[in-house]
């Protein structure tokens, strides 16, 4: 612990900087477990991203479900069954294509 006292305040502030950017790659890990990017930032932060290496491999994945809507170009609407083009701009005699919207949801 005296090494950090005696360190020179630069190379503390780049120690630092390089500590949260280890601390932010693990925690983005855990987007798709079920703990979560929150709680893994957090247990890497305050422990060691060790830990939160750990811990994300111990938890779950988390239930993935992809979903496709397909999205009006002129007016936004969204559809859940693919279409030529957009029922709602065809009655008032328009023709829009509809743009493919990939979802996903946990």
């Amino acid at each position: 612990m005296s090494f950090l006292v005696n360190m020179d305040p630069e190379l503390l502030f780049l120690v630092c900087i390089f500590y949260i950017l280890v601390v932010f790659s693990v925690s983005r890990l855990g987007m798709s477990k079920a703990g979560g990017i929150t709680r893994t930032f957090i247990l890497s932060l305050v422990f060691t991203p060790l830990t939160g290496l750990v811990y994300i491999l111990s938890s779950p994945v988390k239930n993935l479900i992809h979903t496709v809507h397909y999205r009006c170009t002129h007016c936004g609407l969204e559809y859940t069954e693919k279409h030529e083009h957009c029922p709602a701009c065809l009655k008032e005699g328009n023709k829009h294509r509809l743009k493919t919207i990939s979802m996903k949801t946990f």
